[in-house]
């Protein structure tokens, strides 16, 4: 059964949405000051991923899904089985995003210099931070929920601060272009 979305839900969706706005100026930019392709290519997926990112809040997607899951888990009889599930997946998205880490240090590693890139980069990160963030949050395993939504509430703090961080490459990647053009 699908629920309204809470207060926090509808702010983080307007925070998301900000942010999708500024990476889509962001690769506005990059095309119109003629930079290098893939910049423009990062920001605009970037736009698209915040886009989903609050839809996903507004129609509760998250809660949805473990909500079905659960569902099937216990018509199947094997609820108290989930760990056995829920591990191989929390292991698999570490993995892949580690991978992509990789790639991106490697990247800055060998000559991805100047502050367009590395904006573009940080970008990166921290949207792929964030996916991997809701990949956690569907897997729902009971240690990483503790974790995340602890006492510290690791989960707020580190969707909030890589949003803003996206948000704030995304402004200082525009304010680059439009002086090197200047």
């Amino acid at each position: 059964m699908m629920t309204a979305p809470s207060t926090f839900s509808l702010m983080a969706a307007a925070l998301y949405l900000v942010v999708a706005g500024a990476a889509a100026v962001a690769c506005s930019a990059a095309s119109w000051h003629r930079q290098i392709a893939w910049h423009r290519m990062a920001w605009a997926t970037i736009a698209a991923i915040f886009i989903g990112l609050a839809l996903m809040r507004l129609i509760g997607v998250e809660e949805w899904l473990r909500g079905d899951l659960r569902m099937m888990l216990y018509a199947e009889q094997s609820y108290e089985k989930r760990r056995d599930l829920q591990k191989p997946l929390v292991v698999l998205i570490f993995v892949i995003v580690m991978s992509m880490a990789g790639g991106v240090v490697y990247l800055l590693a060998t000559g991805a210099k100047g502050r367009r890139n590395i904006a573009a980069l940080t970008a990166i990160c921290c949207t792929g931070g964030l996916t991997f963030l809701a990949a956690l949050r569907l897997v729902s395993l009971h240690s990483v929920d503790a974790l995340l939504y602890g006492p510290v509430k690791i989960n707020w703090f580190a969707d909030l601060g890589m949003t803003i961080a996206v948000l704030a490459c995304a402004i200082r990647y525009c304010l680059i272009v439009r002086r090197r053009q200047g």
